[in-house]
């Protein structure tokens, strides 16, 4: 496993929404290695996870396990209102990552542990 990963992980189980979603806002995507202890305290991240609300919704609730509903809603500073929602979630059977998503997914996981030249053997490979 790569250097901080054992402690990134912990902190991502105790604080993961949060982080998953200023990830995601910042980012665009969200990668495990962006949860070591060093991103995490990054002030950028800090404030704007002090801005950050996570609730849970009954109505989404209600619909597990047949459906892994989440939504999204943005309110900005001019009081603009963005809301996004998803049933299942990328990657699972009925939403499935497309070849090329995969293929950087498993990279991104991969050179954790190998060099990513020996990541990309692995996809020639298989």
């Amino acid at each position: 496993m790569g250097e901080g990963w054992g402690n990134g992980f912990i902190v991502f189980l105790k604080r993961g929404r949060r982080e998953i979603a200023v990830k995601a806002a910042l980012d665009g995507q969200v990668k495990l290695q962006n949860f070591i202890e060093e991103r995490i305290s990054d002030p950028e991240i800090r404030a704007l996870m002090g801005k950050i609300k996570v609730r849970g919704a009954p109505e989404l609730n209600s619909l597990y396990p047949e459906k892994f509903p989440a939504k999204v809603e943005v309110t900005t500073e001019n009081g603009r209102k963005f809301l996004e929602g998803e049933y299942y979630p990328k990657g699972s059977f009925k939403n499935p990552l497309t070849e090329k998503e995969s293929r950087s997914k498993f990279l991104n996981l991969a050179t954790m542990t190998f060099p990513e030249r020996q990541a990309q053997e692995i996809i020639d490979t298989v």
